[in-house]
């Protein structure tokens, strides 16, 4: 539904670009050319970006093109990641939800600052475990072997 919801934007964005070319155009047609111009750029981004996040619900639910790898292969590197604590994951969804207040900024200016605080253990963690740990490299390359097909 969210990535339908964000194709939908997408489109309502292209009549936005549309009306304001339209809106502004009798104003400068100059000011309005780059008004749309830099619009459909960012729409075409807005819309990569949107269906980019189809690839890995083809990946999780064993995409017809993926067929060298069985369904549990596909769906271990989801499922296992042990590269970060998880309690650091369950603080970066907090802070997720802390960055949705931004949806509405009337309302994130409400609460803010405690959107904020709410984004601030997760983010802090998740750079401290980088620099301080970092990624073993060694059990990277073991998991990355792990997880690739056998051709044969």
């Amino acid at each position: 539904m969210a990535l339908a919801a964000g194709l939908l934007a997408v489109a309502f964005h292209v009549a936005q670009t549309a009306l304001f070319y339209v809106l502004f155009e009798p104003v400068s047609r100059t000011c309005a050319l780059f008004l749309a111009f830099f619009s459909l750029v960012a729409l075409a981004l807005q819309a990569v970006s949107t269906l980019i996040q189809l690839a890995p619900l083809v990946v999780l639910r064993g995409g017809q093109g993926l067929g060298a790898l069985s369904l549990e292969q596909l769906r271990a590197p989801a499922l296992r990641s042990t590269f970060l604590p998880r309690i650091i994951g369950v603080l970066m969804g907090i802070a997720g939800l802390g960055y949705l207040t931004f949806l509405w900024p009337p309302f994130a200016h409400y609460v803010d600052p405690f959107n904020l605080a709410l984004a601030a253990p997760g983010e802090v963690s998740l750079v401290l475990w980088l620099l301080v740990v970092g990624v073993n490299v060694e059990r990277w390359k073991e998991q990355a072997s792990a997880s690739r097909p056998t051709i044969g």
